[in-house]
Parts: structure tokens; sequence; C-alpha cells
């Protein structure tokens, strides 16, 4: 419980934390075009081509303009009572379908084998024979103890 009540404030710190900046003025966002200008590199968490810059990257032109960085949408769906205040339950629900929306997507891209963007049962069937063809070392059609990698054998072990 203290592992997830972590996980949700260092979330909602990160999440209002990039609404603040967001909001900085004009001026202190002359420097970055100044960078960007002159071809000089500068390195932000962001910056990558990752999960989290696609999610910014709302029109997904490759690049974040200032109206994808500063969208509030998601916060202002969070609000669930409308008020303009963001409670402590408005931000746990927030941050909390984030988590399992993530999860969602990293689960469809690990079962989606062929990655065609659908999940289908025969293609996790196929994969699931695959590694049972690998695990079966001796090729007698099952698996046995002696044929899992010994760090496996070591978590069985742990688990008895």
């Amino acid at each position: 419980m203290k592992i997830l009540s972590a996980v949700i404030l260092s979330g909602a710190a990160a999440i209002l934390a990039t609404s603040a900046f967001a909001q900085a003025p004009a001026a202190a966002q002359a420097p970055a075009a100044a960078v960007e200008k002159t071809g000089k590199h500068e390195h932000h968490a962001w910056h990558h081509k990752g999960p989290g810059f696609a999610r910014l990257d709302a029109n997904k032109d490759g690049a974040v303009d200032l109206a994808e960085f500063t969208n509030m949408d998601r916060l202002k769906k969070a609000d669930a009572n409308g008020d303009g205040i963001l409670s402590q339950d408005e931000i746990t629900a927030m941050i909390e379908k984030a988590i399992l929306e993530r999860k969602v997507e990293r689960a469809t891209r690990r079962l989606d084998i062929n990655g065609d963007g659908t999940v289908t049962l025969a293609e996790i069937e196929k994969q699931k024979a695959k590694r049972f063809a690998v695990m079966d070392r001796n090729d007698d059609g099952k698996i046995e103890k002696s044929e899992l990698r010994p760090w496996k054998r070591r978590m069985e072990h742990k688990a008895d």
C-alpha cells in the first residue's frame, strides 16, 4: 500500500510539475527557442521518441508544440466534480487510470505477436507452442524440472 501511495504521489507531482512548467511566461521560453535556432541540442527526458513523447505528440507530427505541451484535457477530466480543484481522490483516480492504460498498452504490444494491432488467441497459442518447444529440451512432449534453466529452478524452489 505504501508503494502504491508513493507511485501515486510521484505521478501526481510529475503531472502537476509539467503543468506548472507549461505555464511559464513567454520570456522563459525564449532560451529554448534560441537553442533550437542555433542547432544545438538540449536534452530533456521527454525529448526521446518513446511512449511518453508519443503521448505528448497529440497530432503525431513528430514534434510537440506549445499547445500540445500545455494541454490540460487530462487534468480537466480528472476534476470529476468540475470545481477547478483536484482533490486527493481525483488525483488518485487519474493516476490509477494512467497506470492501468499503460499496463494495457504494454500487454497488448507484448501479446500482439505479429504486430498487426490485433491480439488473437491463435497468435498467442502459436507463440506458447514455440516457447514450449524451446523449453522441452529433450523433445519428449513434456517439460520437467530438469529442463528448466537453473535460475528458473531456483525461483520455483523458493516458491515451494
